[in-house]
């Protein structure tokens, strides 16, 4: 009987544990959302993390931020921009290259051409596709919103893994 307890036990605390691990799985790429509260852009505090997977045959990663009810637009032009990898991965780096970037102020636009963005025909979203080739890494990116005929920006980060 007491097998049979313990054996129920650990079962429902295993259980537990797999509710806990769906619950905070990485938010979907394919429906970022974009607010405005009180004249700012608020968007999740993470970076945005486009995984990668080894083997994968996918040419590109596509990202797509909309708009939530606002009355904000995306600009007509550059409603985002993909701007300049900021920081490597940093297990892609050896210890004397972490040092070095950690006294500098790293700010690579070398590759950020092959990225594409475009917006949406009503302004509320904005699509980019980000290359496969493109190196891991944090890259800084621009939001660009207008509302109530004001221009209103925000630059957050994407991390490609």
């Amino acid at each position: 009987m007491m097998m049979r307890i313990a054996g129920l036990l650990i079962a429902l605390s295993l259980a537990g544990c797999a509710q806990l691990a769906a619950r905070y799985e990485l938010q979907d790429l394919a429906q970022t959302q974009v607010l405005v509260a009180d004249g700012f852009i608020v968007v999740a505090q993470e970076p945005l993390i486009v995984r990668r997977p080894r083997g994968d045959n996918k040419t590109e990663d596509v990202v797509t931020w909309n708009i939530g009810t606002s009355g904000a637009r995306f600009a007509v032009k550059d409603g985002i921009s993909i701007d300049a990898l900021v920081k490597p991965l940093s297990r892609e780096l050896t210890a004397e290259q972490r040092k070095r970037l950690a006294a500098s102020q790293m700010r690579d636009t070398s590759q950020v051409g092959q990225t594409k963005c475009t917006t949406s025909e009503k302004r509320s979203e904005v699509t980019c596709t980000l290359p496969r080739n493109l190196r891991s890494g944090y890259y800084a990116y621009t939001i660009r919103l207008e509302q109530d005929g004001r221009s209103i920006e925000l630059d957050p980060t994407v991390m490609l893994e």
